[in-house]
């Protein structure tokens, strides 16, 4: 069996910080700008002599490809395009007063400690701009259109939960009521014990809480999907998935090893290549009467093709009220 650190590093390279994944909806009403590197922007680049390059226009700041310390992006600068910041190791940026719009993860793999959200920011894509950033303790809000509560960073109304930014992210996690979209790669690597989202939220992002060691898991009822990779490394022992869920993606809970149970209130129609891969403790599937996932084909299928002569036998019992078909797995 892989070890956790090579199924990470995988995992890191494919997901290529889940810039390549379907990235949660905008939700109306949101400005939305392109932050997207154009073949325009990367044609006609200027370099600034710090190996930091800018749109011919400088209203984009497309990417940074040196190792930095401390730097001030361009006054006049508007957009900080996809990953700019990217493994760059800076310890210090800072944004001018004209920057309007961050792309996807653009401080990913930076050493800051302290940065300021500008006066005119308003517009992030719905991935956690510091996915892979851990060193931050402030972030210094200054736009009207944002809002960090307990070091996690929301849209001011609440709408978009981008994730966990500083270290004081609480470990027994509740997301605001009234969330509806939680962001790609938001709690990525964040030490998680458990976490409730509430009934308002409709789409979680890709690796949304992977490699969290979350232990506790309350999903709501508005979602009908969960997705790639979303509980990946976890420490979830019993999950429950809840009645309006139709598709479970290509590893969403894989690497669980501590998983023992997964329950599906409604009738799941598919369930993605690898799903239940590494999880050699699961030995009890519960789906209601009639559903496709209650065959030995489709969990093989998901990921528990490594057991040899696997056997199956089937009760009927109750879960959160609801009667399901249980398949006891036996080797």
């Amino acid at each position: 069996m892989e070890t956790s650190e090579n199924l990470e590093t995988q995992n890191l390279e494919s997901m290529n910080w889940g810039l390549d994944k379907k990235i949660p909806h905008h939700i109306e009403g949101h400005q939305c700008i392109n932050t997207a590197r154009t073949t325009e922007d990367i044609h006609h680049q200027v370099n600034d002599g710090h190996d930091v390059f800018y749109s011919l226009d400088g209203k984009r700041l497309i990417n940074a490809t040196g190792h930095l310390t401390r730097y001030a992006v361009t006054h006049g600068t508007q957009v900080i395009c996809h990953g700019a910041f990217c493994e760059t190791y800076a310890t210090e940026i800072i944004l001018p007063d004209t920057i309007l719009a961050l792309g996807f993860n653009p401080f990913g793999r930076t050493r800051l400690k302290r940065l300021i959200l500008p006066k005119n920011l308003c517009h992030i894509e719905t991935v956690n701009p510091f996915a892979s950033c851990f060193t931050l303790e402030e972030l210094i809000v200054l736009s009207p259109y944002f809002v960090v509560e307990q070091g996690v960073l929301y849209t001011s109304d609440y709408k978009i939960c981008y994730g966990a930014v500083t270290k004081d992210y609480p470990k027994n996690l509740t997301i605001h009521k009234g969330t509806e979209i939680i962001a790609n790669s938001a709690f990525f690597r964040r030490q998680l014990d458990s976490v409730y989202i509430p009934d308002s939220v409709r789409e979680i992002g890709y690796a949304a809480f992977a490699y969290t060691d979350l232990k506790e898991l309350r999903l709501p009822h508005s979602i009908d999907v969960i997705p790639e990779a979303c509980f990946q490394c976890c420490s979830l022992t019993n999950v429950v998935i809840p009645e309006h869920v139709n598709s479970i993606c290509e590893d969403a809970f894989s690497n669980n090893e501590k998983l023992e149970s997964i329950a599906m209130l409604g009738m799941v129609e598919s369930m993605g290549y690898g799903t239940l891969s590494c999880c050699p403790n699961l030995f009890k599937i519960s789906a209601p009467t009639g559903s496709k996932i209650l065959n030995l084909k489709t969990v093989l299928k998901a990921g528990l093709g490594d057991r040899k002569d696997l056997h199956s036998r089937r009760e009927s019992c109750t879960v959160n009220g609801r009667r399901v078909i249980t398949m006891y797995l036996t080797k």
